[in-house]
């Protein structure tokens, strides 16, 4: 167990000695600020004095054997586990941030598992606005629920299938996979009721090296929630000595594009190209 604190400050920017905000002059209530829509934004109102707390675990298991020349294997059963929270000081009300629980895992070779949660302690109202009283008053529970993401990655390559007295060759692949998860809970301003969402998307990643002197990889993906292909891109490259060929291309979707160059390695000559390129913008 790691457990860990710390203290974060901000001062309120909206004071008239920071020189950010200034008030109306209709409503004294009311601020505007001087930087509103510009590239960088403002600095945000309202004081912070945050104290944080994480609590990090790391779970394993060890299995004993009973033979005494063998020694006892280890199994991790969580790589991360942790707890988080906050609890601001400086707020009038509302002072506890989300309860936010955070888990990795690898139980597969060559897989990975991360999961998310975040849950308010606090309730709302018939409304859908959150009121200074504790869910667990009401309801007797930790809180109320928020949201929940899964994110599973795996990764393979043609070196996990060759036999260690095998002769290396010049041709390799790897693939590598992500599916993500999204679970959210909202409440519906229009139908003064709760409404639950769900995300599923799948990124595929696929890399071919033929010969030392060609790389192809091909990103793809699937969205499951639209039921439709997410924006594929194809990118090959010819090693040509000291010049290289690449070719990039984005057949179809909103961002359709492609771009066909040959230019020198050497940094030094960077500028020395040839370039055709078709951009999204241009299809419009």
């Amino acid at each position: 167990m790691s457990p860990s604190i710390g203290y974060n400050y901000k001062p309120d920017f909206s004071e008239e000695k920071w020189g950010f905000y200034e008030q109306y002059t209709l409503d004294s209530n009311k601020f505007y600020s001087y930087y509103d829509n510009f590239l960088f934004g403002t600095a945000p109102p309202g004081e912070q004095q945050s104290l944080s707390f994480t609590m990090g675990n790391d779970i394993q298991a060890k299995i004993i054997t009973k033979d005494t020349t063998q020694k006892d294997k280890k199994i991790k059963i969580f790589d991360n586990l942790s707890f988080s929270q906050a609890y601001n000081f400086a707020a009038d009300s509302l002072n506890l941030s989300d309860f936010s629980v955070r888990a990795s895992a690898s139980p597969i070779p060559r897989t990975s598992f991360n999961f998310s949660t975040n849950i308010d302690p606090y309730i709302l109202n018939e409304d859908g606005i959150k009121i200074n009283t504790f869910v667990f008053a009401e309801e007797r529970k930790l809180g109320r629920f928020k949201d929940a993401n899964l994110t599973v990655n795996t990764a393979f390559s043609s070196s996990d299938f060759k036999k260690k007295d095998e002769m290396e060759s010049s041709f390799s692949w790897n693939v590598t996979a992500s599916f993500s998860f999204r679970y959210t809970k909202s409440f519906d301003f229009n139908r003064k009721e709760f409404k639950y969402d769900m995300y599923q998307n799948l990124t595929l990643y696929f890399t071919v090296i033929p010969t030392p002197m060609w790389n192809i990889s091909v990103r793809t993906g699937y969205d499951f929630n639209e039921s439709k292909i997410t924006s594929t891109t194809l990118n090959l490259i010819r090693d040509l000595h000291c010049w290289e060929m690449s070719f990039v291309v984005t057949p179809f979707g909103q961002m359709k594009s492609y771009m066909f160059k040959v230019n020198i390695k050497a940094p030094m000559f960077e500028a020395l190209q040839i370039k055709r390129e078709r951009s999204w913008r241009d299809y419009l």
